[in-house]
């Protein structure tokens, strides 16, 4: 709600992140955005992946690492593009924020069948496992941030928030109790496959 309620309001440029670093603007970027797809496609992943996020982590530490990966991921875009190029430039987006939360669900509930809108020549709904989905996702981010310097998206905040979360996921597989979710067991029922296989 407060994406959308900054969002509506429009603080304007002062308060995006930009090489002129102010304290505030690493936590006020995150909840302004460019426009009505940035928003909305940022909102509809929050919205899909959060909610399992939140439920398995708890809502205090939910709230930490959204607000916690967002702050790092930005800093990490500004050094990417460079001190210059950032005095210039103004980032806006809860997309890093979004993307931490991604990355834990990548590992955290990577064993969890997602439904996904497949296009190639037609149009089709699967399911796939999160860490297929959120790992394809991971490579292209990774892709994007080599070969896309200049583009006015911010792949290397996205990546750094896939890693920030996805290393939070790890660490908190040997703080949470197992879940059947998570990517050990898909990672097991990959090894029993392979050796029913090779007992057949």
């Amino acid at each position: 709600m407060a994406n959308f309620a900054v969002f509506f309001i429009d603080p304007g440029d002062e308060y995006a992140l930009n090489g002129k670093i102010q304290w505030y603007q690493v936590f006020t970027y995150q909840f302004m955005h460019g426009g009505w797809v940035h928003i909305l496609s940022n909102m509809f992943m929050l919205f899909i992946l959060g909610r399992d996020v939140e439920d398995r982590i708890g809502h205090l530490n939910f709230i930490t690492l959204y607000i916690g990966v967002g702050i790092l991921s930005g800093m990490f875009h500004m050094l990417h593009i460079g001190s210059e190029a950032a005095l210039n430039s103004y980032l806006v987006g809860a997309s890093g924020s979004v993307c931490g939360i991604a990355g834990i669900y990548m590992i955290m509930l990577g064993n969890v069948k997602i439904r996904v809108l497949f296009f190639l020549g037609i149009v089709a709904v699967v399911q796939v496992n999160g860490i297929i989905f959120l790992g394809f996702y991971f490579l292209t981010q990774v892709i994007n941030t080599v070969y896309n310097d200049g583009s006015q998206i911010a792949y290397a905040a996205h990546l750094a928030g896939l890693i920030l979360g996805a290393l939070c996921g790890i660490a908190s597989l040997f703080v949470l109790d197992k879940e059947e979710t998570d990517i050990r067991y898909y990672f097991k029922g990959i090894a029993k496959s392979i050796d029913g296989d090779d007992q057949s």
